[in-house]
């Protein structure tokens, strides 16, 4: 579960600015929060409200950051770790932290970096309520030379490995060695150097405006009819008039791909030895992912049909996914797997512009369904939207409810609607669109302006 992030100097966000999960007083909706960890109760859901422009995308490009920099699939020359620059001598040094509780632990994980190097990284054990902690490593570069503190689960480690820490690269996370080298020794430190590297690879899932269900999911629901009804009962709950989904065979001459690429997916599959047996094509102008199976020796392609049934008939007919579903069953495809994920435990989910191709009473009821169906399970979804129509306290708790502003120099800021003196029962959104929670764009000086 995600804690508590903070972020600086980093993107749209110049000062230090920190977003938490963890629960407030509110008496109401309790089923909207964890059980509680070292008497830390943190929330299942989050909403991040904001104008265009105003951070809320960078945020999450802030966290993303971490998971990314930790896997390496980035490194310190990407966009993504560009620095505060509406400033007149900007500052080199960029820092992001996470609270984080997994695998029966709570950490507190971060780091520094400039353009070309972390200058800092560190990992504690967060033990208690009020803060108390106990050292993992502290990690820092001074002069080019690395200073590493380890604390005492570190005893019994062996020399190679602390001299493995003491030349590791200064572009790279410490954390990073995790996924790099085995490890052999049962040493307790490095064991929560994996929970921290396993959290962030496997647990975290980051969803974008274009993001698409990864193509193992279609895989999974062409061999698993247990795992395509309950898709299936989903999409129907969601008044998309779905009543079935299908795999529908299709045709090598049917397909719009050249035989040449066609034959090579073929070959390699059929390929001596080898023990795949699927793969997946996507057509560049529709989107539309076909799956290639080999079936006994025997190449077969399918795709994706949904089924609608004929009232007051057991007939039922084929729908084409790519060209006879709106947008926004499309983006259902893509969101509820990820949802459905989260009902494993443990999962954290962050989503990008949530109301995209969505009308907001269906994202009332996927916000209702993920509600209700974790209720005993350890799970978060963070959703990042400028739909003033979820600000809804019949919906949301207070402390649920975050707004990203930017100030006059360019810089982002969170803050808590439970920061705010705001009576439960008042209509949040004329507030919001009022400006009194700093969410929305000026638009005063429009007028004035284009005189």
């Amino acid at each position: 579960m995600l804690v508590e992030f903070s972020v600086e100097n980093l993107l749209s966000f110049k000062d230090r600015s920190s977003f938490s999960m963890v629960a407030g007083k509110e008496r109401l909706k309790k089923n909207h929060v964890n059980e509680p960890f070292n008497k830390i109760s943190t929330l299942k859901l989050a909403t991040l409200f904001g104008a265009n422009a105003s951070g809320k995308s960078n945020i999450i490009k802030a966290i993303d950051l971490g998971k990314r920099l930790v896997t390496k699939e980035v490194d310190l020359t990407s966009k993504m770790a560009n620095k505060f620059r509406l400033v007149e001598i900007p500052n080199p040094i960029s820092t992001l932290e996470y609270k984080i509780h997994h695998n029966g632990y709570m950490y507190i994980y971060g780091f520094s970096f400039d353009n070309l190097k972390f200058t800092e990284e560190w990992l504690y054990l967060l033990k208690s309520k009020d803060g108390k902690v106990e050292q993992i490593f502290d990690r820092k570069f001074e002069d080019m030379k690395p200073n590493i503190e380890l604390g005492n689960m570190f005893d019994n480690e062996n020399l190679m490995t602390k001299n493995l820490f003491e030349s590791y690269k200064e572009d790279s996370l410490l954390i990073s060695l995790i996924d790099q080298f085995n490890f052999t020794n049962e040493s307790i430190g490095l064991k929560h150097m994996q929970n921290i590297y396993d959290w962030f690879s496997n647990s975290l899932t980051i969803i974008y405006p274009t993001s698409k269900a990864k193509e193992g999911l279609q895989h999974e629901l062409n061999r698993n009819s247990d795992f395509r009804e309950v898709f299936a009962k989903f999409l129907n709950a969601l008044d998309t008039g779905i009543d079935k989904i299908d795999f529908k065979e299709i045709k090598k001459e049917n397909l719009p791909f050249p035989d040449q690429f066609l034959d090579k997916v073929i070959s390699s599959l059929l390929k001596k030895g080898s023990e795949k047996n699927t793969a997946s094509i996507s057509d560049p102008i529709k989107g539309e992912l076909v799956l290639v199976n080999k079936e006994e020796d025997e190449i077969k392609f399918y795709k994706l049909i949904t089924q609608r049934k004929v009232d007051g008939t057991d007939k039922f007919i084929d729908f084409d996914t790519a060209d006879e579903e709106s947008d926004g069953t499309k983006r259902l495809f893509d969101l509820i797997p990820i949802i459905l994920s989260t009902m494993q435990g443990g999962n954290v989910v962050i989503v990008d512009e949530i109301e995209r191709s969505l009308h907001p009473n269906l994202v009332h009821a996927l916000i209702k369904f993920y509600i209700n169906f974790s209720e005993d399970i350890y799970s978060q979804i963070i959703l990042a939207t400028h739909e003033s129509a979820l600000l809804d306290q019949e919906l949301l708790r207070r402390d649920e409810i975050w707004f990203i502003s930017k100030a006059k120099n360019g810089a982002s800021s969170l803050h808590s609607l439970s920061e705010y003196n705001q009576r439960f029962d008042k209509e949040l959104r004329k507030s919001y669109l009022n400006g009194r929670f700093d969410g929305v764009p000026n638009l005063s000086e429009i007028g004035r302006n284009v005189k």
